[in-house]
């Protein structure tokens, strides 16, 4: 009888694959979503998102530059997240996890981890700052708490991810160390 579990795996890393296209796909929309409405006047969704109760933002030209470069950089990051998990499951599909293409890709992956991060944090508080009056001295004190959130996992993760990354070299370069033995 034929082991089928090469074949299960492969279709294991596609599933995951498009599962993260998807995943991608509607956060980037999420966010596009948010962004443009707050522009055209619709800023529930993007209230939302900074966790404001019965806020209502000033549409200034900074908050609008706010709200342009924090959706560029989240699309742009989420963009970066799935081509990184794109590429790694493609190697990791094919058994080749120590190799610099596979390290690199997942150190992309860390930094599309942080760099999203570090987007929600911006649109959670720079937004915020420039729209609604008040918001700076109303939230001064409280402002470093705003950096330790749920989106906190996202820079633990990408943290953990470059660890991972440098391991992975560290064991690319041990087995470039054993060829040289043999």
């Amino acid at each position: 009888m034929k082991d089928d579990h090469p074949v299960r795996s492969k279709l294991v890393y596609r599933v995951l694959r498009v599962l993260a296209g998807v995943m991608t796909l509607i956060f980037s929309v999420l966010i596009s979503y948010a962004c443009i409405g707050a522009l055209f006047g619709d800023q529930e969704m993007l209230i939302d998102f900074i966790d404001e109760d019965n806020a209502s933002l000033t549409l200034n030209i900074p908050t609008i530059l706010a709200i342009v470069a924090t959706n560029i950089l989240g699309v742009a990051s989420l963009a970066l997240l799935f081509f990184s998990i794109n590429r790694f499951l493609k190697h990791a599909e094919r058994g080749e996890l120590l190799i610099t293409s596979a390290r690199n890709a997942l150190r992309r992956l860390g930094v599309a981890m942080i760099m999203f991060y570090l987007t929600t944090r911006l649109l959670a508080m720079l937004v915020p700052a420039l729209g609604i009056p008040g918001f700076v001295t109303e939230y001064s004190v409280m402002l470093p708490i705003f950096f330790i959130d749920m989106d906190f996992l996202f820079l633990l993760i990408g943290v953990v991810l470059l660890t991972v990354a440098r391991a992975l070299g560290e064991g690319q370069a041990a087995q470039e160390e054993a060829k040289q033995y043999v």
